[in-house]
């Protein structure tokens, strides 16, 4: 009898195993198919083009198909996360709050993110995954100066004021960049000019605020997050000029660990350096140090410290870079009077595909160029490149621009 029991106990057990691993299968294989269709929706999931609008409406442009949708009213300025909700402040003057809505969810309000009706706000970028917001509150002394400016993050719910208490000054500026993990890296501008006061870089891990530069005779600015935790930025600083790097894990009495940082090939003096993948950077490098020689793109891999590749520049314009992908060359130039810039994309090979008279400008993540170009019987038009042709989207001016996964903002004015 007490075999019999063991038997069936045992019998049960291996029952119960079975179904455990059956339904450990079916939950994976019901996973790689729902991974399957997420990928195949986000494959399709095209970039698309936010502005506001001469009459204050936020814009949804599709460059594909040439749609609009209109997604809010009253907006001034706003940014555009990745999972499509909107950080925004409205157009009219009396309320400086700053707001967040979520467009597949109407019948929602917005929510007051600042929750301060005494001081102005305005978003500076929300983080890839869409887990935190970057703004910034500040005001202005009865001579317009501001007398405060604050940076902060929201993660949900909550704000929290990440400003350092021993900046150097008031900042006047702030200018941010999200890391892949969540830490928020930010250049503070004390002023218009930076002979007095230096920029600083700060970085925020979610928990307290660093000073990255540790560096108050020289300034630091220009940060760049890559894609494996590695800061990038341009310095001035007694070991010399340039553009170092920080891995992101070495620390030193709580700050990132100065003596950790590597600077980038001192020897080809690099300018405009940019993270083209994993440990791949792209810059410009002017021969003799001088703009009107012939320049070239140089790829360099940060590990082995070596020159991966090399690409000429045949346009003589003094800004020169590779766009995100490394698939075509910008360069730009200042000129005199409006439009402030002249823009050309070449390819790889030297060959100009593109070329206008050009006010600031953004690459889509799928490859698009969003520019504003100069009318002088229009004004400011703001138009799309998808590397064949050219069209106008809208008349705008001095009204923000962002492609929705994640390019930089700009607006169409005089620079």
């Amino acid at each position: 009898m007490e075999i019999t029991k063991s038997l069936s106990m045992k019998n049960i057990i291996r029952v119960s195993r079975l179904a455990i691993l059956v339904l450990v299968g079916m939950i994976l294989i019901l996973s790689a198919s729902l991974s399957s269709i997420y990928a195949q929706g986000n494959a399709s999931n095209r970039d698309k083009l936010a502005y506001v609008s001469n009459d204050n409406h936020l814009i949804l442009y599709d460059p594909h198909d040439h749609s609009e949708t209109i997604l809010l009213e009253d907006v001034r300025s706003f940014r555009l996360g990745r999972d499509g909700r909107i950080a925004f402040t409205r157009s009219y003057t009396n309320d400086p709050a700053l707001y967040v809505f979520d467009p597949t969810m109407p019948d929602l309000a917005p929510i007051d993110v600042s929750q301060n009706p005494t001081v102005e706000s305005y978003p500076l970028a929300w983080s890839p995954d869409g887990r935190y917001l970057a703004f910034a509150l500040y005001q202005e002394s009865s001579d317009y100066s501001i007398s405060d400016h604050s940076i902060y993050v929201w993660d949900g719910e909550a704000s929290t004021n990440i400003t350092p208490d021993n900046g150097l000054d008031t900042a006047k500026r702030f200018y941010v960049d999200w890391s892949h993990d969540g830490r928020l890296a930010f250049t503070v501008i004390y002023g218009w000019s930076t002979v007095d006061i230096p920029a600083e870089i700060y970085v925020w891990d979610g928990n307290s605020t660093m000073n990255l530069s540790q560096n108050p005779e020289g300034e630091d600015w220009r940060v760049r997050w890559g894609m494996s935790g590695q800061l990038m930025f341009a310095s001035y600083r007694d070991e010399g000029n340039g553009f170092y790097v920080w891995d992101g894990v070495s620390f030193k009495d709580g700050s990132p660990d100065v003596d950790s940082f590597i600077r980038l090939a001192p020897e080809l003096h690099p300018n405009y350096a940019g993270w083209m993948g994993d440990s791949i950077v792209g810059f410009t490098v002017y021969p003799e140090s001088s703009p009107s020689d012939t320049k070239e793109i140089v790829l360099w891999n940060l590990e082995s410290e070596s020159v991966v590749e090399r690409f000429p520049v045949s346009s003589e314009n003094a800004w020169s870079w590779l766009a995100e992908g490394g698939q075509v060359v910008l360069s730009s130039h200042l000129a005199s009077g409006l439009p402030s810039y002249y823009l050309d994309v070449e390819s790889t090979d030297g060959e100009i595909l593109f070329s206008t008279h050009t006010g600031e400008f953004s690459w889509s993540a799928d490859g698009y160029l969003a520019y504003c170009e100069f009318d002088e019987e229009l004004g400011w038009i703001l138009s799309v490149w998808d590397g064949n042709e050219t069209w106008a989207v809208a008349r705008v001016s001095y009204r923000p621009v962002q492609w929705q996964r994640g390019g930089s903002s700009f607006s169409c004015n005089n620079g």
